[in-house]
């Protein structure tokens, strides 16, 4: 615990600091691109003469890796004269070069800007032209304050197009943000050098604005996770995930009353660690450097995945013709294997037409998340018909193909490039001339490594095509495998919203520590016996409010500090859940959670759960018949707890009526469209299985 404690407050004073010296000043930045070919240079001094470029670039404040805005910087160099000089011990080799070195803008479908140039003459000697030109090459040193000139002059009107497009590119950031693209947000904002004045003191104030907005929309998700830990006794997974709350976020309080909790709880030794951690948490300088460093880390990430440009350059001049390359986010280019009897000396396979004319697209649900939840729940699901087409979608992760010109079969794999949470899946697809075909294969999920994920872990997947001949094409995609807790509610398919019934799959009748509670309900001679449909509408009323009576007694009451969604997207919308023991020991929890607690017990006794839906919030219904379309009374679980001291029998009485008049009532005032009905019994037969997340409890 120490050592974590240490590698947290570290963290906080260097990543931070190291993160404001790299983003805080906003490094503009040039991406190096060569010329596909030098006229008289080898593949080495290709080489050579690019880092050249790139230490007098690096060396002189910019960076080196390009950005977001196309802008760039590439050679010409012309051997203007070679010749043989007889010296007394042998011949040497005189070369005279002219080197030039342009920093243009791309701008696609339109012509590039030219923001600077430079142009000097070179020479160098040597046994031969080729050491010549390697010895011309040398004169290329980043302390050469013509090459400094130069390059100041591209910064001043860099900096003179962020100020005049301040608005465009903070436009862009906003639009990103609002798409929850918060990682292409940072990167664009963090693009503004801080020599634009006018327009950087504008970002940062954006930057803020824009993080808050996420910890709006995560801190909650990081909160329950926390406590989930905490509840577990497990207090390092606790305090890693707190520190991605930020204690001025809209769960300031809530932070601070878990912090104070966990305090509470661990032993002297570490409690001066927790407390000097607190302390951090107030100091706004951290904070403050916190921030950047989380900032600094999502731009980072968005630019080495899909922000990152890269071109080529064709022609060795002052206008060659530049191009974008056009490979999906995260992609690798086209490779070859060799099929180990192909060309003379085993040479790599050339790519067939049919390959490199298709276009390989990944299909992963839900905005390239994965619930493990929804996965789970569905594992003896049944495709509906008129989605058996797309093949299991309910794997969650497929391919799109597209040739718009030929019909043809390749193979392909989907393999996750860290081995980890499913195996290598393999096949065939068919398709014909500008048909694009999208398909689900059945994925050989590890299900024991999913249910065990207890935060939102980022996973790499390699997706291949391969022709007759073994050439290959990779892309691979970047997704986010979220925590078992986090359930998916609702979701866009097809371009129709619908609700999720993975609720149901936290339901768990299973649980042994139902058995425990009805044991009490015995005991206390509240029932006679647990058998559900048999007594009657008496005997279901007796045995639902005995069952409403165990859990008061437990102490049991509404907090929606857990909060409602916790993620939001144009296609899907999630809630974390925890686990039934963990409410339980917490003796909380909102509304999904209580509703979830009372029908996993219903279930357990025979009755017919119904989750009832609506905008913000989830409360319990019942079947008073034992068939699809009995009756429903409705139950308003949020009404437990209000009981305080030690309460009568009449007490109890009437508060149980208080929830069913409760419930009776939002349903009357809901308008039918906003109602959703998850009916447990039904969605068991539709094969969505309880999920077993008793090994998350504490023992």
């Amino acid at each position: 615990m120490k050592k974590l404690l240490v590698i947290l407050l570290a963290l906080f004073h260097g990543a931070a600091l190291f993160a404001q010296d790299t983003t805080g000043n906003a490094t503009i930045s040039l991406a190096v691109v060569m010329p596909s070919e030098i006229k008289d240079l080898s593949d080495a001094q290709m080489s050579n003469l690019e880092d050249r470029i790139k230490d007098v670039v690096t060396m002189n404040g910019l960076s080196a890796e390009g950005g977001l805005d196309g802008f760039l910087i590439y050679p010409k160099l012309d051997i203007n004269s070679t010749k043989t000089v007889q010296l007394t011990l042998g011949n040497m080799t005189v070369v005279q070069c002219t080197l030039s070195l342009y920093v243009r803008q791309y701008i696609p479908n339109s012509s590039s800007i030219l923001f600077s140039s430079f142009t000097r003459d070179i020479a160098g000697n040597g046994n031969s032209e080729a050491e010549a030109i390697s010895n011309a090459l040398t004169q290329i040193r980043p302390d050469d304050e013509a090459f400094q000139a130069f390059l100041a002059r591209a910064k001043t009107r860099i900096i003179a197009y962020y100020v005049q497009n301040c608005e465009r590119i903070m436009n862009e950031a906003q639009h990103a943000a609002d798409l929850q693209s918060y990682d292409k947000a940072f990167a664009l904002l963090l693009s503004i050098p801080k020599e634009a004045t006018t327009c950087y003191s504008q970002v940062q104030q954006e930057s803020v604005a824009i993080y808050m907005k996420k910890q709006r929309q995560d801190c909650n998700r990081y909160i329950l996770e926390a406590k989930t830990f905490a509840a577990a006794h497990n207090y390092d997974s606790a305090l890693l995930t707190l520190r991605k709350v930020d204690p001025e976020s809209v769960c300031r309080d809530e932070l601070a009353n878990v912090l104070n909790d966990v305090v509470n709880r661990v032993d002297d030794n570490d409690k001066r660690s927790w407390e000097l951690l607190i302390q951090q948490l107030h100091d706004n300088t951290e904070i403050a450097k916190a921030r950047i460093e989380t900032e600094a880390q999502m731009a980072q990430g968005y630019l080495n995945g899909a922000g990152r440009k890269s071109y080529t350059v064709t022609g060795n001049g002052a206008n060659p013709q530049i191009q974008e390359q056009q490979q999906p986010a995260g992609s690798m280019p086209v490779q070859t294997v060799s099929n180990g009897s192909g060309a003379p000396g085993g040479a790599a396979p050339v790519p067939s037409a049919l390959l490199s004319a298709t276009v390989l697209k990944p299909e992963v649900l839900f905005d390239n998340n994965i619930f493990p939840s929804f996965i789970i729940s569905r594992a003896g699901s049944t495709i509906s018909d008129d989605q058996s087409k797309y093949g299991d979608i309910y794997s969650c992760i497929g391919l799109a193909v597209n040739n718009p010109s030929m019909s043809g079969t390749l193979t392909y794999e989907i393999e996750p490039v860290e081995d980890k949470y499913f195996e290598k899946v393999t096949g065939s697809i068919a398709f014909t001339p500008g048909q694009p075909v999208v398909y689900f294969p059945e994925i050989p999920w590890k299900y024991d490594a999913l249910k065990n994920i207890q935060q939102s872990t980022p996973l790499s997947i390699r997706f291949r095509l391969i022709d007759n001949g073994g050439a290959y094409r990779d892309v691979i995609a970047k997704v986010s495998v979220r925590s078992i807790s986090e359930c998916i509610t609702s979701f866009t398919m097809g371009g129709k919203q619908e609700i999720s019934a993975t609720l149901a799959a936290y339901v768990n009748e299973e649980n042994p520590q139902i058995d425990k509670i009805l044991e009490e309900g015995l005991q206390k001679k509240w029932v006679a016996h647990w058998d559900g449909y048999q007594e009657g509408k008496e005997g279901i009323d007796r045995q639902v409010k005995a069952v409403w009576k165990l859990l008061s007694e437990r102490g049991i009451h509404y907090s929606d500090i857990t909060g409602a969604t916790t993620n939001t997207s144009n296609t899907f919308t999630s809630q974390i859940v925890r686990p039934f023991c963990v409410a339980l020991a917490d003796k909380q929890a909102n509304c999904v959670e209580g509703t979830i607690l009372f029908a996993s017990i219903l279930k357990r006794i025979g009755l017919r759960p119904v989750m009832v839906l609506k905008p913000g919030h989830c409360f319990l219904a019942y079947r008073v018949a034992d068939d699809d379309n009995g009756d429903l009374q409705y139950l308003e679980t949020t009404i437990i707890g209000e009981l305080k001291g030690e309460p009568s029998e009449k007490d109890y009485e009437d508060n149980y009526l208080k929830a069913l008049t409760t419930g009776s009532s939002e349903i009357n005032a809901a308008a039918k469209n906003e109602i959703y009905l998850i009916d447990v019994t039904a969605s068991r037969m539709q094969n969505i299985t309880p999920i077993n997340l008793s090994g998350t409890c504490a023992n």
